[in-house]
C-alpha cells in the first residue's frame, strides 16, 4: 500500500535486494583517483592522449577546485563557431537545474554557448560549455575569452568570429560579458 501511495505502480526497486545493492555501491568508489579533482585530471589527460585533433587535442580545457569550474570544448566546436558565428545568431544560457542541487553543497550552474543550426527546424549546435558555482560577469568573460583564445590558436588573432547577434535571457552577466568580449 505504501508503494502505491508513493506512485510506484511497477514496484521497481522495491525489494530489500535493491536497497542492499545501493548500499554496497555507495561503499565502492568508481573514481580513478582518491579525489574527484584528481579523477577529472586523469580523465582529461586520457582524453588528450586519445584525441586525434590536430591543433586542440582533448575536450576538458580548464579544471579548478575553488571556485569549482570545468570548461570544455573540442576543436570541432571551435571550427563550427568560427564558420557559423560571424554570419548567424548565437545563443547562450545558464541553468541551475541540470545538476541536482544538494543542500550541503553550493548550487552548480551549467552554461552553454550554441550556434544556430543552418538546417531549418533542427536543434541549435552547442560549441562550448561550462560548469561552475559562480554566476558572475568575470566568470563568463573568462570562459568566453578562453574559448576565443582557442579559436585564435587555429585561425590566427586577426581572423576570429564576431557574432552578428547574441541571444540570451536578458541576464545582466550575459549582457555585460557579450558587450566586453564581442565589441
Amino acid at each position: 500500500t505504501e508503494v502505491k501511495l508513493a506512485r510506484n505502480f511497477s514496484e521497481f526497486g522495491n525489494s530489500p535486494q535493491t536497497f542492499q545493492k545501493i548500499a554496497s555501491e555507495s561503499r565502492f568508489t568508481h573514481t580513478l583517483e582518491k579525489s574527484e579533482f584528481e579523477s577529472l585530471l586523469r580523465v582529461s589527460e586520457q582524453m588528450t592522449a586519445d584525441s586525434n585533433a590536430k591543433r586542440l587535442p582533448a575536450f576538458i580545457r580548464h579544471i579548478s577546485i575553488f571556485p569549482p569550474i570545468i570548461m570544455y570544448w573540442s576543436e570541432t566546436g571551435v571550427r563550427i563557431w568560427h564558420d557559423m558565428a560571424k554570419d548567424s545568431i548565437v545563443f547562450w544560457d545558464a541553468t541551475g537545474s541540470v545538476i541536482s542541487p544538494r543542500k550541503d553543497r553550493p548550487r552548480f550552474y551549467y552554461y552553454e554557448l550554441a550556434c544556430l543550426n543552418p538546417t531549418k527546424d533542427q536543434n541549435i549546435i552547442p560549441v562550448t560549455s561550462l560548469l561552475s558555482t559562480l554566476h558572475s560577469t568575470p566568470m563568463i568573460r573568462f570562459w568566453i575569452s578562453e574559448f576565443r583564445r582557442a579559436e585564435k590558436t587555429i585561425f590566427g588573432h586577426g581572423n576570429i568570429a564576431i557574432p552578428k547577434q547574441v541571444n540570451s535571457d536578458r541576464s545582466l552577466v550575459f549582457i555585460q560579458a557579450a558587450l566586453s568580449e564581442f565589441n
